[in-house]
């Protein structure tokens, strides 16, 4: 039989990315990103570390990895629309 993910899933994933946002905001602060060019940066940046996370096998680099490419992308996200805004 075939996993499914349930409602419950989500939640705790998108509770833990959350709290690691916040943790995020208070370790390097609230400043937006400056560009468009930035927000590639640091999340390729995470991706590589994702890459090398995945080729260790470890899976507690491989969710620390995704946890970090979901944080970057919603700063960057919220620094575009304060940027074009």
């Amino acid at each position: 039989m075939e996993k499914e993910l349930i409602k419950a899933d989500i939640m705790r994933a998108l509770n833990e990315h959350k709290l690691k946002t916040y943790d995020r905001l208070e370790e390097k602060g609230k400043k937006p990103f400056n560009s468009s060019h930035e927000s590639l940066g640091i999340i390729t940046e995470e991706y590589h570390e994702l890459t090398h996370a995945v080729e260790s096998n470890d899976i507690v680099k491989i969710r620390k990895e995704i946890i970090d490419i979901g944080v970057a992308c919603i700063l960057s996200l919220a620094s575009i629309d304060m940027n074009y805004t």
